[in-house]
């Protein structure tokens, strides 16, 4: 990649909904109680967003809400991908989201995969980070049924 196209080109590393799993069993074997629902297989093209939105989302329930249990719920189909990690720990002490680093990166990530980010406290305590992933642009002519 040149200079020019640096930052325009996605090169995040190829996931897959296995390495998904794994990190959700790293982050339990680091102490935190996490439950994980998927639905339906997520596009490629969405691996690598979703797990740089369950890293961050996970890592931060880690630092920020030690002891709480995290539910990481992925559902899959025609409609797109949505991503949803709740912890029931406290939530941030202002109530708003702070806007970090970790939190801008994902918003961007979201962006450029014209989805949508929530994230911030729950009323009832606990911390959101909700995404959802439009199908991708299919390339070709589509399909038709028979």
């Amino acid at each position: 990649v040149d200079e020019l196209t640096r930052g325009l080109v996605d090169t995040s590393p190829a996931r897959t909904l296995e390495d998904v799993e794994a990190l959700v069993e790293r982050v339990r074997g680091a102490g935190a109680r996490v439950e994980l629902d998927v639905t339906g297989a997520p596009p490629e093209a969405h691996l690598p967003v979703i797990y740089r939105l369950a890293q961050e989302a996970l890592t931060n329930a880690l630092v920020h809400a030690p002891g709480a249990a995290v539910q990481l719920r992925l559902d899959s189909g025609p409609p797109g991908t949505r991503l949803v990690v709740q912890d029931d720990g406290p939530g941030p002490a202002t109530g708003q989201a702070p806007a970090r680093y970790g939190t801008v990166g994902l918003r961007e990530r979201v962006q450029l995969a014209s989805g949508t980010l929530r994230l911030g406290p729950v009323p009832e305590g606990g911390f959101l980070v909700s995404a959802h992933l439009p199908p991708p642009p299919r390339l070709g002519p589509e399909e038709v049924a028979p």
